[in-house]
């Protein structure tokens, strides 16, 4: 049974929020080993000690016209969580990422005047898209941790809102656990020939809108440079069955994101959705291609409201184009080969495309983003208790 007396509630979403919150549950049990925890997460959160209502299998949903389809459950996930704070009265709640559900359901639990205090962590990107939302966030949260370094600034102008720059969780993260002669070993890869990792994505509807222009892509390159291997790296819920023949066919290895680290490492190059990968590609020293496709509809409303150069983090932080970013109509089997062929072709193209990336990893800020968020919880747990008792 949780401990209603020392109860930290926990939301995230996503798979990369269930890695980032399971290692601040790591450090919050250092701090205080009598703390208990419950709410939505993964299997990582699960094995910290999550008492979970929702699994982030359950959220697997993307794009604006994705998540109509999925706003009934939502709405049952919103009335049921809200049921079970007011239930078991915790003392704060940590809500990692999953922006728009986590942002609403804290307005809520403000607008009701729930005695909790809510931390955040991972800003929501008010710098890409609509930028009025700061003044939500900032009535809403009672502390954000952000982990990209521009964002800070963002809210400077507010002196009395607690705004934490806790550095980046995938400084943190980075280990492997393998040599790379083990790892080649292990998934039959050749040490003499180029290697080219794919990180397909972590969603259903990713999946199925990035595997087919993806195996393309690898024939592709596959008829031109016979020897040249791929790995494809894939969150444990990423079911590619659909594509097994093509995969057995083009003799593509696949691994789990156990190693993902080792993919990123040891690749000649990696073809990433995205995302957390294109940050985890750079802090590796290992150039790569963003892509991403969605369905039209849900690509209008985000044309129409996103405002940012780039959508790789590593190219926003360096502020030009260090990985070339395929999106939509972009990402197609032609632009994919000829990219990859120029990188593994090409050796001034290659290392001067890994030129900045050490500028990038300096602006991440320094190890410790899930010590120093379990301290910013831990401090709004105490403060909970002395002012709601």
């Amino acid at each position: 049974m949780t401990d209603k007396r020392q109860l930290i509630y926990l939301v995230a979403g996503e798979s990369s929020g269930d890695l980032h919150t399971a290692s601040v549950m790591a450090e919050l049990k250092r701090i205080h080993s009598g703390l208990t925890f419950k709410g939505i997460g993964g299997d990582l959160m699960i094995k910290q000690g999550l008492e979970a209502i929702y699994h982030v299998r359950d959220f697997s949903i993307m794009g604006f016209g994705e998540i109509l389809t999925r706003i009934f459950f939502l709405k049952k996930v919103f009335k049921n969580l809200y049921r079970e704070i007011l239930n078991d009265k915790p003392r704060v709640i940590l809500l990692t990422d999953f922006s728009e559900f986590n942002l609403r359901f804290a307005a809520y639990l403000k607008k009701n005047h729930v005695p909790v205090k809510i931390v955040r962590l991972v800003s929501p990107q008010i710098w890409a898209s609509r930028p009025g939302r700061i003044t939500r966030i900032v009535e809403t949260y009672d502390c954000l941790c952000c982990i990209l370094p521009f964002e800070k600034q963002i809210y400077a102008e507010y002196k009395n809102f607690d705004c934490r720059f806790v550095g980046n969780p995938l400084l943190d993260q980075y280990r492997l656990r393998l040599t790379r002669d083990v790892f080649y070993e292990r998934y039959g890869l050749n040490p003499e020939e180029k290697v080219i990792a794919i990180f397909p994505g972590s969603r259903k509807q990713e999946i199925k809108h990035h595997m087919p222009i993806l195996m393309r892509s690898v024939n592709l390159v596959k008829k031109k440079y016979p020897e040249w291997q791929f790995i494809i790296c894939k969150s444990g819920a990423v079911n590619l069955s659909e594509y097994q023949p093509l995969i057995d066919q083009f003799k593509i290895q696949t691994c789990t994101d156990e190693y993902q680290w080792e993919c990123f490492r040891y690749s000649s190059l990696v073809w990433s959705k995205s995302g957390t990968a294109t940050l985890q590609a750079v802090i590796a020293r290992t150039p790569g291609l963003i892509f991403y496709r969605t369905n039209p509809v849900t690509f209008a409303i985000a044309k129409r409201i996103i405002k940012v150069k780039y959508i790789g983090l590593a190219n926003l932080i360096a502020d030009e184009e260090l990985m070339p970013e395929l999106i939509q109509d972009d990402f197609n089997p032609l632009r994919m080969a000829k990219l990859t062929e120029q990188f593994l072709t090409d050796e001034k193209f290659y290392d001067l495309a890994i030129t900045d990336f050490g500028r990038v990893v300096e602006k991440l800020g320094t190890p410790g983003a899930a010590r120093k968020t379990a301290e910013a919880v831990y401090e709004y747990y105490l403060k909970s208790i002395k002012q709601f008792g």
